[in-house]
């Protein structure tokens, strides 16, 4: 957690950790932590962070925080950006992953491997979308 608290993120308005369960301590663990990965982003100066609450299939991963970050870039494009969108930004990806049709949800996977490697995994399957969050300072928080 040193390293990262270390990076100095300041001017970092949106940070992305998908890494097994990044918004979660672990309390069972012997571990000495007693942040998240996501909190140590913000203790590092992020001001908000997308974690997951568990792990999710890398690809449901890529494909939910680049359509995250779609809407994110098309608003900031349009200079409609406030760093309170970006939860429902999220959660527009979240849902436009969930209603995939079976050949939209193909045609995305696809994208990310064009091999066919994977199979089994369900796009209305709770557990692919649902463990995205945004944890940080509310929008009405100023430092």
């Amino acid at each position: 957690m040193a390293d990262i608290w270390g990076i100095g993120l300041r001017n970092c308005t949106f940070a992305t950790v998908v890494a097994c369960s990044g918004a979660v301590v672990d309390v069972l663990s012997e571990s000495d932590e007693s942040l998240s990965i996501g909190t140590a982003f913000l203790v590092a100066g992020a001001r908000n962070v997308v974690c997951n609450l568990w792990p999710v299939h890398e690809l449901s991963a890529a494909a939910i925080m680049l359509k995250c970050y779609e809407k994110l870039c098309s608003a900031a494009i349009e200079g409609d950006v406030d760093v309170s969108d970006i939860s429902a930004f999220l959660g527009e990806a979240q849902y436009w992953f969930r209603d995939l049709t079976d050949s939209e949800y193909f045609d995305v996977l696809d994208r990310f491997d064009p091999d066919d490697k994977v199979t089994g995994l369900d796009n209305r399957d709770i557990r692919e979308w649902a463990p995205f969050v945004v944890i940080g300072a509310p929008p009405w928080y100023s430092q």
